[in-house]
This record gives structure tokens, C-alpha cells and sequence, in this order.
């Protein structure tokens, strides 16, 4: 009988260990042809909503507030996948991060950049979150890096004020705890 439920045990921690990280890939018709996007399957936080045009639009999983689009909003969120195999530029997650960093930089360079967190997601991902905000711009994001063995994820917390930054900012954490 011990050895049964040693057994059980065993399988439900490989079952709660082998959980995947859900991305959806979409085919998108372009004006180049049609177009693969991925994005991470997410449940919207209570008071948001997918908006499905922008999100095929983008080639992102975006998020606006109800009562609100993707490109009207304030404050917005939004996710991709990108997938590891298909891409050879990027060789890991500190690579992509730093080219952010600088891409951030060269278009602003009085950017402030600061590491905010580090959750770890349902599926067992480590993200990584950073902010930026710009002294000369009304813009200020937060971005969570994550990834596993086929994907790199980036969730993003995108507002042009500061108000909707910070009274969203807790949201778009839950949200990344929760995939």
C-alpha cells in the first residue's frame, strides 16, 4: 500500500511540474501574405478584455479595459511569444533583455530603467520585470521577461500616464503570476 501511494505522489508531482506554459498561434492575412503570430494564452484580469482586431493586428495578445479598445486605452497590456526555434538572433533570456535595455536607451537616452521583480508563474516560469519611464515622454512600462525551452515570453504593462501605470501595475503583476 505504501508503494501505491509513494507512486501516486510521484505522478502528481511530475504532473504539477510538467505543466506547460499555453501559447496560441494564429495565421493572420497580411498584405505580404498570410502571417504566423503566437501569444500566450491568457485569461483577462477581471475588468479587462481581449480585443481580438488588435491583438491580430499587433501579433500580440492585447488587453484594454472594459469599455475601452487597445488602441483608445490609457493603459493597456499585452503579450507575445516568440518562438526560440524560429529565430536564430537571440541566444537566451539575458540577451534579449539587454537589447530591450538598449533599444529603450537609443530612442530615449534619459530613460529610467529599474528591475522591479522577479515572479514566478503558474506554469512554474521565472519573469523577470523591468520599468521604463521617460522624463521627456508620456510613457512609462513595465515588461516581464520570462521563458522555457521553446519560448520567449514578454508581457507588457504599457500606460501614457503615470496614474494608469501604477493603478494598473499590481493587475499586470497577478496577471503574470497567473499564466
Amino acid at each position: 500500500m505504501k508503494g501505491g501511494l509513494l507512486l501516486v505522489a510521484i505522478c502528481c508531482a511530475m504532473a504539477v511540474s510538467a505543466r506547460a506554459a499555453e501559447v496560441i498561434t494564429t495565421k493572420v492575412p497580411t498584405d505580404h501574405g498570410v502571417q504566423l503570430f503566437r501569444w500566450p494564452k491568457l485569461t483577462p484580469p477581471p475588468g479587462w478584455h481581449q480585443d481580438m482586431a488588435q491583438s491580430g493586428a499587433q501579433g500580440v495578445n492585447a488587453l484594454a479595459p472594459d469599455g475601452s479598445t487597445f488602441d483608445k486605452a490609457d493603459t493597456v497590456i499585452y503579450a507575445k511569444a516568440i518562438y526560440i526555434p524560429g529565430q536564430s538572433r537571440v541566444r537566451d533570456l539575458k540577451q534579449l533583455i539587454n537589447e530591450d535595455r538598449d533599444a529603450f536607451r537609443k530612442s530615449d537616452p534619459a530613460v529610467g530603467i529599474s528591475q522591479l521583480d522577479t515572479l514566478e508563474s503558474r506554469a512554474g516560469l521565472d519573469f523577470q520585470i523591468y520599468s521604463f519611464a521617460s522624463p521627456a515622454q508620456p510613457d512609462w512600462e513595465a515588461v516581464a521577461y520570462g521563458e522555457d525551452q521553446d519560448y520567449f515570453f514578454l508581457f507588457v504593462l504599457s500606460s501614457r500616464t503615470e496614474a494608469g501605470f501604477r493603478a494598473n501595475l499590481s493587475t499586470f503583476q497577478d496577471l503574470v503570476r497567473s499564466y
